[in-house]
């Protein structure tokens, strides 16, 4: 059973700040799990392919239809260290991202994801399944044959968002890997399975006449050569074991993925202490056909309205220059008060509330100050 429980807060103090990447934590999840994670080896995961045809004329009698199958079977190592290979890590799913440029807190909800495992178990019929002790990989779940889709649900989750951070919901959702050797197998089915490559391994030529009792038809023979002995074919008579990776979604004993949510809080303020100064940010005032903007020699310069409204372009230029300014909510997030009495302390909210702004363009440069919390889900064994 999952564990569950309240807001649980995850960071790392790096450089003496709130300072980590959520892939640190995810990480730290993802190790939990690995050390948990083995291969049932009396069914291990499988993969086929195979076609049907009408029976020679030989074998009627005992079916009418002959299917033929290539088949892949997870081999166990001959080493001590059996599960070294298993390795497991996520798929991510962030939510919309938002950027507080105002003064107060925005509470944010989270929405509902949507997993797909579209080529994500390659037709393997196997499956990793999540216990309370840990998780088990092995054959006979038919689900990871077939693509499809998941909605994992918000569960009406709420997180502040403070001044001046970027902020998101993340669902994590995790995968057990194996990287390792396969054993492949040609087989013919009529009635029964049979491997066909270890009856032929002393054939040296194409002989139909010598081959085994159970492939004296042209049919059987022709394609057992094909994949048994061919040159150009895969040879598995003499080499039945290739290397193979599999990726399987780790699920819950309900069939659900197992997943973790997490919300993550990106601090953008530039860290310049508020001061009354006024050399650090112009006043703007507000009028009916655009934003203007006041240096403090008295000239005023006009930004036409709507010369910037998108997010894409607030994300790439300085706000409250002569290129760009962003509205919010129909507010301008650089707007001051014109009386000179409060002038200063509305310039200080402003400097505040855009310290963000005024650090797009080196955000890559910055070092990151990232806050991480696991809301639900998933919280390690």
């Amino acid at each position: 059973m999952l564990r569950y429980s309240s807001f649980v807060a995850l960071a790392l103090c790096i450089y003496g700040a709130w300072s980590t990447d959520p892939k640190l934590v995810a990480k730290k999840y993802t190790d939990s799990l690995q050390e948990k994670t083995h291969i049932d080896w009396s069914k291990p995961p499988q993969i086929e392919s195979s076609v049907k045809e009408p029976t020679c004329a030989r074998f009627w009698f005992q079916c009418f239809q002959t299917r033929f199958l290539l088949r892949q079977t997870l081999s166990k190592p001959v080493s001590s260290g059996q599960d070294s290979a298993i390795t497991v890590d996520y798929d991510s799913f962030p939510q919309k991202r938002f950027l507080n440029i105002n003064e107060a807190p925005v509470m944010l909800n989270s929405e509902d994801s949507t997993w797909s495992t579209s080529g994500t178990s390659d037709s393997w019929n196997g499956g990793a399944s999540f216990t309370g002790k840990g998780i088990t990989i092995s054959g006979g779940y038919s689900y990871s044959k077939h693509d499809s889709t998941t909605k994992i649900g918000s569960l009406g989750v709420s997180e502040s968002c403070p001044p001046g951070h970027e902020c998101r919901f993340e669902t994590w959702v995790y995968y057990a890997n194996y990287d390792g050797q396969c054993r492949h197998q040609a087989v013919i089915n009529c009635a029964r399975d049979m491997d066909v490559c270890p009856k032929m391994v002393d054939m040296a030529e194409k002989n139909a006449s010598n081959s085994p009792e159970e492939l004296r038809c042209s049919q059987y023979f022709e394609w057992s050569w094909k994949q048994c002995r061919d040159p150009k074919g895969p040879q598995y008579a003499s080499h039945p074991q290739a290397n193979c990776t599999i990726r399987l979604p780790i699920r819950e004993s309900s069939g659900s993925p197992l997943w973790t949510l997490v919300f993550v809080k990106e601090d953008f303020r530039d860290g310049v202490e508020e001061d009354d100064s006024n050399d650090r940010f112009p006043l703007f005032k507000t009028t009916k056909t655009g934003y203007w903007k006041t240096n403090h020699t008295g000239e005023e310069s006009r930004k036409a309205s709507g010369a910037c409204n998108n997010w894409d372009e607030l994300l790439t230029k300085k706000p409250c220059d002569d290129r760009c300014l962003m509205p919010y909510q129909g507010h301008n997030p650089c707007h001051v008060n014109d009386d000179p009495s409060t002038a200063n302390g509305s310039r200080k909210a402003a400097n505040a509330r855009l310290g963000a702004g005024r650090t797009f363009s080196k955000r890559a440069d910055a070092v990151p100050n990232i806050e991480v919390k696991v809301v639900r889900g998933f919280q390690g064994f």
